[in-house]
């Protein structure tokens, strides 16, 4: 019966260190890393790195061509200005009217060269994806993201050019490539 008694006062002595010393409730901490849960992380963020840079890649071009059509005056003097031609302040439509080319005409050749460029970019974009992924249904899926923004991008280009150039004729000339030139 002694011997009980002392492993009681033992076990409650132990209990009272344990307490003191961590001052609260214990915690209980988890020492073993999920290898599974640590690979999908990587995973997810090195797709959503891809994503954003992909977008980037193939938007920057279809950017640059908003901004110019948006504000002519703005990116023509930043042209000049980063090819140290100095500034100047004729805009897109002045100098298509000193050269003869209307800016119809003027922006469907850089509509033109815009989808060319875009579609050049896609697809070796896309043939790296294939290179490193085996399964078309992942492709897919991370390029979805990718459409989806650059639709965006598209829908905001044709508002602004069917505002800039309202008349049936010039909505003619200029042909605005399908969506389906960007995705």
């Amino acid at each position: 019966m002694f011997d009980v008694c002392l492993s009681i006062n033992w076990c409650f002595t132990f209990l009272l260190l344990l307490l003191s010393h961590f001052q609260g409730t214990p915690q209980i901490t988890e020492k073993t890393i999920d290898s599974q849960k640590a690979v999908d992380n990587k995973i997810k963020e090195k797709c959503e790195e891809f994503i954003s840079f992909t977008y980037d890649y193939l938007a920057k071009d279809l950017n640059s061509f908003i901004l110019a059509t948006n504000f002519p005056a703005v990116t023509a003097t930043a042209a000049m200005v980063s090819e140290g031609g100095g500034v100047s302040g004729d805009s897109t439509e002045e100098k298509a009217a000193e050269s003869s080319v209307s800016p119809v005409k003027l922006c469907k050749l850089r509509l033109k060269e815009l989808v060319q460029t875009y579609q050049s970019k896609k697809t070796s974009i896309e043939k790296s994806m294939s290179l490193y992924l085996a399964n078309s249904e992942t492709e897919a899926i991370i390029f979805k993201q990718v459409k989806t923004k650059i639709q965006l991008l598209y829908e905001q280009l044709v508002k602004i050019l069917l505002t800039k150039f309202p008349s049936d004729s010039d909505k003619a000339e200029l042909e605005i490539p399908p969506l389906k030139a960007f995705i």
